[in-house]
């Protein structure tokens, strides 16, 4: 988490997650389900990567449909998240908050506890807003 906030500015933060499509040769069965929205026949890839970009946790083999929300919500890292398991007794305190630690993720997936991810930008948005 020091290394993070050193590094990249952000507090009590331990690492990033997004999901990745690895191209794959389109299988003889249930080809529909690895066509993905990008127009190609690939398997999803999610990782957590630390400040370091050192892969921390990887789950893959998920059909390239699926969404990446799906993928996190049915993952060994979402399950420890739930249940408390990931980051016991790593809050603190700042300016007057106990912050837990949490991961970076990408828009798509959930706001959660330890799972931290921007606010979505809207058409309604001014340029100032953005910015923040």
């Amino acid at each position: 988490m020091l290394n993070f906030e050193q590094k990249w500015g952000f507090p009590n933060c331990v690492g990033a997650t997004d999901g990745c499509h690895i191209p794959i040769i389109a299988p003889k069965h249930d080809q529909t389900d690895y066509y993905n929205r990008k127009g190609w026949y690939s398997i999803l890839l999610q990782a957590v990567v630390d400040s370091n970009y050192l892969f921390r946790d990887t789950c893959i083999g998920w059909p390239g449909r699926v969404h990446d929300a799906r993928v996190l919500a049915n993952s060994k890292l979402y399950n420890m998240g739930q249940e408390g398991k990931l980051f016991a007794n790593h809050s603190r305190n700042i300016s007057g908050v106990q912050v837990p630690a949490v991961i970076l993720g990408d828009p798509v997936y959930p706001l959660l506890q330890w799972l931290m991810k921007p606010y979505a930008e809207s058409a309604n948005m001014t340029a100032e807003q953005k910015k923040k």
